[in-house]
């Protein structure tokens, strides 16, 4: 699938930015895309009309998005990427709660959005992708995360049950779905995540987590360093960086 988008707002040097673009569900194919120190911020992406509603398959599928919205499912800020795919953030739901990162899903003209009050979470995904689960992104770097750390995140339907994470050696590690969100924050040391499972129709679903083999080594980026933040994300091809 190639209509999904992810944005990434980053106010520090990029280096290299990894993305995963997905060929189908589990099916993935990696591309790695460099630049040089980009000092120059992009030019931010022109807003769409917003969602006039949600998808009423997505509406089916995800009770959150049949949850009556409320003051504080609106997010405090938006998000240039999200706003190009229509996302409505008036009628956004709040699907994750935490002190200094709240992530809400807002319907878009195409599907539905992710967006954060950290700048972590994030991303737009068309209604086939929301629906099948094949929506797992990994961020091994960001402001907010410790450089010790990584997170693994996404959504999944009504129907699915039993999501878990599956580790390099073999164990798996239960996670909680809470308004059809998920995440899930790990060590960079080994054995690291390799997929996220789940049950659904009577079969065990399998996705790849996206996190790349060497992800212990990588060093994150801080203010006038020259590190790496890395972000993955499938079926989302490179985009310009927005300031």
């Amino acid at each position: 699938m190639r209509n999904s988008r992810l944005f990434i707002n980053r106010r520090w040097t990029v280096v290299v930015v990894v993305c995963v673009l997905s060929v189908g569900v589990g099916a993935l194919a990696a591309g790695v895309f460099a630049s040089g120190t980009n000092t120059i911020p992009a030019t931010p992406p022109e807003a769409a009309t917003p969602a006039s509603g949600v998808d009423p398959a997505l509406a089916s599928a995800y009770a959150v998005l049949r949850r009556t919205p409320s003051a504080s499912d609106v997010p405090p800020r938006e998000d240039p990427g999200a706003m190009k795919e229509g996302a409505n953030l008036q009628l956004a739901r709040r699907v994750q709660e935490t002190s200094g990162d709240d992530v809400y899903l807002a319907p878009s003209n195409t599907g539905a959005c992710l967006l954060s009050s950290a700048s972590r979470e994030g991303g737009c995904y068309p209604t086939a992708l929301l629906l099948s689960g094949n929506d797992v992104a990994s961020i091994i770097c960001a402001p907010t995360l410790p450089p010790s750390e990584l997170e693994i995140y996404g959504l999944l339907p009504d129907s699915a049950s039993n999501p878990r994470v599956a580790l390099a050696d073999g164990t798996t590690v239960p996670v909680t779905l809470t308004s059809n969100f998920y995440s899930y924050t790990a060590s960079r040391i080994a054995p690291l995540p390799v997929a996220v499972e789940w049950e659904q129709g009577g079969s065990t679903q399998r996705v790849s987590a996206n996190v790349p083999a060497d992800a212990a080594s990588e060093r994150c980026a801080t203010p006038g360093s020259t590190g790496v933040p890395l972000e993955l994300h499938p079926g989302s091809p490179p985009v310009a960086e927005h300031d």
